[in-house]
């Protein structure tokens, strides 16, 4: 018998509890209640909920052990995806521009009103505005504003509908079915129907594409299917227990998929999507320019307003100079920065901005390359891990604003390992030099030697991050006060994902913003080698089998014990050095009203509205 509800603020347990039924699954916004949040992505440090017990560590990493050449040859797949098939979508009619919302009241008696521009700045340029084929959170964030996704996440953590209207999932968690909302259009007026999905999931599916995480975020797909012109079928061929949660994530935006076959790689550069936003124009390593949807009329459920936003355009600046930042911020240039860590406080008592401050889910480590040398070698990577005082790292690096990470998830994501803190190495020199021993290689005098030949590697750092140049000037010295000599070699951020990806690095300083615990399948399943952000390289049928059950299995204590176990996995072969958690702080211009803090830690704006027009 077919069920089909309107999707409501659906909790963790109801989306992935012990049994995936229609019960748990299709639940109408009342009977949960308006307000209730999804938990999976948001809980702080008590990783879960208060009747699940948190996993603890029972032993020590491994001592050292003989080198065995290092991890297999990465080797990069498809995933089994589906041959990508030709699309019916036709070009709509043209139709009345949607009237602009009508005045909004603010608890203060302000009243929103359409127009004015708002300049965000971003430190990194994005890689590619192709939503299939970029990782990079930057990217992510313009999607936020120019797409929309079948379902989105609330700004208090809620699954809702955006495009899709209502859903439905069989009892074995196999098939899941979104039925869509009338009259949606792509920024071009092309019409955005179940056929028009297919086509973009089918591109993101097409091994040509090689998409970094889009594919991953589809799962395990046997079939997509346009039912009919609103109804859209995704088949698996395993359960999918994250398959609700990943549908959220911008990568997942609805494209114009004849739009991208028409440019080409182009279609990175003019991308072609449904939101509250167009795109009108890129200059590359100076700004990207959106205007305002005036069709706009499948708001998210959570949008406080029906129709189009009321800020008419949105300038992201690229600033890749924190400094530069500030100091456009305080000549009134832009409207809105990520605070350097050392301008912080100097900001605040200025009192003339907004501050936020947040933590943003997501970590920061040195990732080692574990396919070639030196980095192949366990012992190596375990000596690594015991030689540095991370806390000076922290401070150097964020002066404060921020806290250690012990594993590859940080605290604020559902999933964290509680007992990572007591199972993380420490810093311990006698320790490190027993890895090292263990591989042949001991201290003479200040140095670090092995046939006469000093330990040397190569650090591969983005340029203009303020927190990475501290860190790494410290992460230098300390290493050279152990007696290793690394260079340090900083190149702008689409050159360095690139190199990671080909594996052309030894050991990078990289992390992740991310607010799910499905980032260990997008960071370290092999799959993702070469096309994905498997960066490592590490290639481990033993590791992907832990992370494939915690995708597919639909008990949710037994997947709170596979991310224990994937985290254990990762510290005790040693594929990186926890660094730390950072802080955010945004500072805004004081001219805007109604905005909000997304928990994937971008400026929500649908809502939002400039005062001073």
């Amino acid at each position: 018998m077919s069920l089909r509800d309107s999707i409501s603020g659906t909790s963790l347990r109801s989306l992935m509890g012990a049994r995936l039924t229609r019960r748990s699954m299709l639940v109408r916004a009342g009977a949960l209640g308006a307000g209730m949040a999804l938990a999976a992505p948001l809980l702080a440090a008590c990783g879960g909920d208060d009747d699940d017990d948190a996993p603890t560590a029972t032993s020590a990493p491994a001592a050292p052990t003989a080198t065995t050449g290092g991890a297999a040859e990465p080797t990069a797949t498809t995933g089994g995806a589906a041959e990508p098939t030709a699309t019916t979508g036709s070009v709509a009619q043209a139709t009345p521009t949607i009237a602009p919302p009508p005045p909004t009241p603010t608890p203060g008696g302000a009243t929103a009103e359409v127009g004015g521009t708002w300049r965000l700045v971003l430190g990194q340029e994005p890689d590619t505005l192709d939503a299939h084929k970029t990782g990079a959170y930057v990217s992510g964030v313009v999607h936020r504003y120019i797409g929309d996704t079948l379902i989105h996440k609330s700004p208090q953590g809620e699954i809702l509908p955006a495009l899709a209207e209502s859903y439905e999932v069989t009892e074995d968690g196999l098939t899941w079915t979104f039925i869509l909302k009338d009259g949606i259009k792509f920024h071009d007026g092309a019409v955005c129907d179940a056929n028009a999905v297919k086509a973009c999931y089918d591109r993101a599916l097409d091994p040509e594409i090689k998409s970094a995480v889009t594919i991953g975020q589809l799962g395990p797909i046997e079939s997509i299917t346009a039912l009919d012109d609103k109804t859209i079928e995704f088949k698996h061929t395993t359960s999918n227990a994250v398959f609700f949660d990943n549908m959220a994530h911008p990568v997942c935006s609805v494209l114009n998929a004849e739009a991208a076959a028409a440019a080409g790689d182009a279609y990175g550069r003019n991308p072609v999507l449904t939101g509250p936003w167009k795109f009108v124009s890129w200059e590359a390593g100076v700004e990207i320019v959106m205007e305002r949807n005036p069709d706009y009329a499948w708001s998210p459920q959570y949008a406080g307003h029906e129709g189009p936003p009321y800020i008419q355009d949105l300038i992201i600046k690229i600033f890749p100079e924190t400094a530069t930042a500030v100091t456009a911020l305080e000549a009134g240039e832009v409207d809105q920065i990520e605070i350097n860590q050392a301008d912080i406080q100097r900001i605040k008592d200025t009192g003339k901005y907004e501050t936020i401050e947040f933590f943003r889910p997501g970590a920061t480590f040195m990732e080692f390359n574990v396919s070639r040398p030196p980095f192949d070698d366990i012992n190596i990577r375990k000596a690594f891990n015991h030689i540095f005082d991370r806390e000076a790292i922290l401070d150097a690096a964020l002066e404060g604003y921020g806290r250690l990470l012990y594993s590859v998830l940080p605290q604020s994501i559902w999933g964290w390992w509680p007992g990572s803190v007591d199972y993380a190495y420490k810093m311990d020199h006698d320790k490190a030099l027993e890895y090292f021993a263990a591989s042949g290689w001991t201290k003479e005098g200040d140095k670090i030697v092995k046939d006469g030949q000093q330990f040397k590697c190569t650090f591969t750092t983005i340029s203009g991050n303020q927190a990475q140049s501290n860190g790494s000037q410290v992460i230098q010295a300390q290493l050279r006060s152990f007696g290793i000599e690394m260079e340090i070699k900083t190149t702008d951020f689409t050159t360095v994902i690139s190199d990671l990806k080909a594996g052309n690095y030894e050991v990078s300083y990289i992390g992740y913003a991310y607010a799910s615990p499905d980032i260990v399948f997008i960071w370290f399943h092999s799959s993702n080698i070469g096309t994905g952000l498997t960066l490592s390289q590490n290639n481990s049928p033993e590791l992907d089998a832990l992370i494939d059950e915690s995708r597919s299995n639909p008990d949710l204590d037994r997947r709170l014990e596979l991310y224990m176990e994937i985290q254990k996995w990762i510290t005790d072969n040693a594929i990186h050095v926890p660094l730390y958690e950072a802080s955010t702080t945004y500072g805004l211009q004081p001219r805007i009203a109604g905005h909000l803090v997304h928990p994937d830690g971008h400026l929500h704006l649908l809502d939002a509205y400039i005062t001073d027009l």
